[in-house]
């Protein structure tokens, strides 16, 4: 993870994209509940210490700082490699568009703008109709996108962010999803063997909603875990994070900021938190 970060401007690519791209031809398909949890639990420990600039820390917190930054930046990247078909389109040598990372954005855009934008210019059916995944008790919103000849459903949640999804499964049983290896598309869902009206796009969050339980009400959204796990990332790596890292990770915020970073330094105050519109631009940006 470490190697990935410092190695990542060495391309000549963006250097955010080129982290992004490396991080998703390595991740398991557990990758992101896998890191959710494990930031869940540095964060029991440490509690909000690592983004106290004033907390006295002791070397073992340091650590524990290290590593939730490390999950949470490596949470971001897996998390991104979950909205296109092809992450890498993303990085400088590569002059085509992915039609999925598009409509991704598109839905985000809707999602966060309340649903009703005049600005979102791609083609949006939403009959505003909520489905509930049995497994997980977690109501969403299905939207459908058109992007280049293609369709795409995207899940919304009650707090106006896309869920993060993976393949299709039946709302009855996450046990149904579908392998990744059987490349099914919205397209092609309806002449899948055992496909059937509960069919959607499957979430990634397979966790029980318990009501009052802080921990399980929080869902895996494009919104909590980019947005948040960015900003909160590059915070707690500051604690303990070797000059050339911090470097590394300046960069990554600087460029999703909208900046230039040149000799170790931001065009933009690095003190600001992204925001989801800033990640869309940037995204957008890229994706040419």
């Amino acid at each position: 993870m470490i190697d990935i970060i410092l190695n990542s401007d060495d391309t000549g690519d963006d250097a955010f994209v080129t982290f992004i791209d490396q991080v998703d031809t390595k991740k398991s398909s557990s990758a992101l509940n896998d890191l959710e949890k494990s930031s869940g639990y540095y964060k029991k420990i440490v509690e909000e210490k690592c983004s106290a600039t004033d907390a006295n820390l002791s070397y073992s917190q340091k650590d524990i700082c290290l590593f939730l930054g490390l999950s949470q930046t490596m949470k971001v990247a897996t998390a991104i490699g979950y909205l296109a078909d092809d992450i890498s389109v993303l990085t400088a040598d590569n002059n085509t568009s992915d039609a999925k990372l598009t409509a991704s954005l598109c839905a985000m855009k809707y999602a966060i703008d309340g649903r009703s934008d005049t600005n979102v210019t791609c083609s949006v059916t939403d009959n505003n109709e909520s489905i509930t995944f049995l497994d997980s008790n977690r109501t969403y919103s299905p939207i459908v996108i058109s992007e280049n000849g293609e369709t795409f459903e995207f899940l919304i949640t009650d707090k106006n962010s896309t869920a993060i999804t993976s393949s299709f499964c039946s709302t009855e049983s996450f046990s149904t999803r579908i392998a990744l290896d059987q490349n099914i598309t919205f397209d092609t869902l309806s002449s899948y063997s055992d496909y059937n009206a509960s069919y959607h796009a499957c979430p990634v969050n397979e966790t029980l909603l318990v009501v009052g339980d802080a921990a399980s009400e929080a869902d895996i959204t494009t919104a909590d875990v980019i947005v948040s796990a960015l900003n909160e990332g590059t915070d707690s790596i500051g604690v303990a994070a070797s000059e050339d890292m911090q470097q590394s990770i300046d960069e990554f915020k600087c460029e999703v900021l909208g900046g230039t970073y040149n000799y170790s330094s931001c065009d933009k105050s690095l003190d600001q938190n992204v925001t989801e519109q800033q990640v869309i631009t940037y995204l957008n940006t890229n994706n040419n």
